[in-house]
């Protein structure tokens, strides 16, 4: 029987994901090898690009994802890994215990309560986690709710997500508990990491702090409602 096939086999999938690849090579090799990493979860995992490369470099692998399809096809393609069905958002059934580091890779602009789920991730990270998300541009912590009805297996499961600024992204990351946002300096050549009103970022959370000139530390953002009359 030939494997199942899924969105994220089209082009426009496997080149973004080269570049996001490219990102994790510099992390895991020149920013994170001195943190001790050998066990890690992939929480949004698709059909598990990202946790079969994880698993490649000797790290003990998890991989969750909300959709039973790209579950499915996940643990054919590769079943030395566990992959299980989770809707990040539902704190009752997440996974036991903490990892090492947590990949969370194209998830968090597909979700309705994105800050519980930086809460849930929060709860089983024990070292570090890395998020990549695509962001709106503002300065100030805020979201924007957007519907998504066309696409797919890559779409939200309740067809609206809330896309987040920078400054949001932060505000939660340090809200949660943790002591150091960093985001990456150098993104890759692509268009979806470009400038933009609508653009991807990288970011790198953890209690201890990473010094790496590939690194840049997002002061925790504040912002007030201005006095206004009743």
């Amino acid at each position: 029987m030939s494997p199942q096939t899924s969105q994220f086999d089209d082009i426009r999938y496997r080149e973004i994901n080269e570049k996001r690849k490219q990102i994790l090579d510099d992390l895991l090799h020149k920013v994170l090898p001195t943190v001790g990493l050998r066990t890690a979860v992939d929480v949004g995992c698709g059909i598990g690009f990202f946790s079969h490369y994880l698993w490649t470099l000797g790290l003990q692998v998890q991989a969750f994802d909300g959709r039973p399809e790209n579950v499915q096809v996940a643990q054919e393609r590769y079943p030395a890994i566990h992959f299980g069905l989770w809707n990040a958002e539902d704190r009752v059934t997440m996974p036991a215990g903490q990892f090492d580091l947590v990949l969370c890779f194209g998830l968090l602009n597909h979700l309705e309560n994105p800050f519980r789920v930086i809460r849930n991730l929060k709860a089983i990270t024990e070292k570090v986690m890395v998020i990549e998300s695509v962001i709106t541009e503002s300065r100030l912590p805020m979201a924007t709710l957007v519907d998504e009805i066309e696409h797919g297996e890559a779409q939200a499961l309740n067809y609206l997500s809330f896309i987040l600024t920078e400054s949001a992204l932060a505000k939660m990351l340090y809200a949660t508990g943790f002591k150091h946002v960093t985001k990456i300096v150098n993104l890759p050549d692509h268009e979806e990491f470009l400038t933009g009103p609508w653009r991807r970022i990288v970011s790198v959370a953890s209690d201890m702090k990473i010094d790496s000139p590939f690194l840049n530390e997002i002061p925790e953002p504040f912002y007030r409602i201005p006095d206004v009359a009743e």
